[in-house]
């Protein structure tokens, strides 16, 4: 499924392309020129509008049409975080600026391609606008990056709707948009800018507006895939992460994570209920794979760890599942499940099969009796020593003497630690 994921020189190429493209199309626009700019606070000249709405407007529809009928993967697209007081702020200061120079960050750029004097200064301005920020954005960090500070957020995801007629009604609220700014041009022509809009074909308009309701309405009648179906699209792929058993990792790797101060983990355990209170590991949360898709998958980021856990594997590997749809999640599977966790550090069997041997149990807890006996949580909850690969020998923890003795276990590493992919800023705030 798409989108690609470009690294390297292929990167740079295509950022290069678009760039020159999009820059392109806003001085073929007319965007190069503040007086064209200027007009659309007069009414008479509403080509920001329709430009700007028909570029966000076609992404929009192609993007979700595509996700309703599983070409792209909405998840792997990068939506830029929501910082509602920052936006709020730089939006004001944005359309202060826009009215006072008659332009924007982006169109001075291209009025300055076209060694235009106003757009260079309005350039400069802005350069020194972001000079000065930048000294002065430590005193105002917190409200800048914690105020407001709402993640990932779409339309639909605060509405709680579906994509689809939410893309539908945006579609329909441009199209009126649209013919409300030609009745503007016509009424308000006594202010028309040096330079006028091309004339507007009106069978190509409408060729268009019917393009678009077709694909607003595949959007809004397919729906976005929940995240079953995304399992099904991308089963091939995940198939062959679970064959190749690169997400299991080994008891002594989790415990070792465990005792790592350094990297934010979340333990998930999607046992039943009552194994969960009868033995749990040190920091591992209950949770179902339904809380999975509504709570855990909007919230987790890259920088976090991830490890799934039930009493074998089979409900494990579902739950990974769940997590693996989403973009650039760190997660993995407890190889052999909790049962394999306790013939270790409970029953001290250092000779159990390795994080490329699967386990085929049945989901039961074979260790229910022997907790159902003891009155306290078991030192297997959270075993004392670290597990470092080639080490031989034993590790006590001197200022637990109360807990257990722990037999290195070594163990070939399969945690990678990822961080979050940052996509630029686009459109006309540069």
């Amino acid at each position: 499924m798409f989108p690609l994921h470009l690294t390297g020189i292929a990167e740079v190429l295509v950022t290069v392309v678009i760039g020159f493209w999009f820059g392109f199309i806003l001085e073929q626009a007319g965007f190069g020129d503040c007086r064209n700019l200027a007009a659309q606070f007069y009414l008479s000249d509403m080509r920001v509008l329709k430009v700007m709405f028909s570029a966000i407007v076609t992404a929009m529809l192609l993007v979700f049409a595509a996700s309703a009928i599983g070409w792209v993967d909405f998840e792997q697209i990068f939506v830029p975080p929501t910082y509602l007081a920052a936006s709020v702020a730089g939006g004001l200061a944005l359309g202060v600026g826009f009215i006072i120079g008659g332009y924007c960050p982006g169109t001075s750029l291209v009025s300055s391609a076209t060694l235009k004097l106003d757009g260079v200064a309005f350039a400069t301005g802005v350069a020194a606008g972001m000079f000065l920020f930048g000294l002065t954005s430590p005193y105002v960090e917190e409200f800048w990056t914690v105020t407001g500070a709402l993640g990932r957020l779409t339309i639909f995801d605060w509405l709680g709707l579906d994509a689809g007629p939410i893309v539908l009604g945006v579609f329909l609220m441009a199209v009126g948009a649209f013919a409300a700014a030609e009745w503007a041009e016509r009424r308000f022509q006594w202010a028309k800018p040096p330079v006028s809009a091309a004339a507007n074909s009106r069978v190509v308009l409408r060729a268009f507006a019917a393009a678009g309701f077709i694909l607003a309405l595949v959007a809004a009648v397919i729906g976005q895939p929940d995240a079953e179906r995304k399992i099904a699209l991308q089963k091939a792929r995940l198939d062959a992460t679970i064959q190749s058993r690169k997400v299991f990792i080994d008891p002594a790797e989790l415990l070792d994570l465990m005792y790592n101060n350094q990297v934010d983990r979340i333990l998930l355990d999607v046992r039943n209920e009552s194994d969960y209170n009868l033995f749990h590991l040190k920091d591992a949360i209950h949770t179902t794979i339904d809380e999975i898709d509504r709570y855990w998958r909007p919230r987790l980021t890259a920088e976090q760890v991830v490890v799934v856990m039930s009493n074998d594997e089979r409900d494990a590997i579902e739950a990974w599942k769940h997590l693996a749809i989403s973009r650039n999640l760190n997660a993995y599977i407890l190889a052999g499940g909790v049962n394999r966790w306790c013939d270790v550090y409970f029953a001290g069997n250092l000779n159990v099969p390795g994080p490329e041997f699967g386990s085929q149990g049945d989901e039961e807890f074979r260790y229910a009796d022997a907790f159902m006996k003891l009155r306290q949580c078991a030192s297997a909850a959270v075993p004392v020593g670290l597990n470092i690969p080639g080490s031989p020998g034993t590790n006590i923890d001197v200022s637990r003497p109360d807990q257990k003795l722990v037999t290195l276990r070594q163990f070939t590493p399969k945690i990678h630690l990822l961080k979050a992919v940052k996509a630029p800023g686009g459109g006309c705030g540069g």
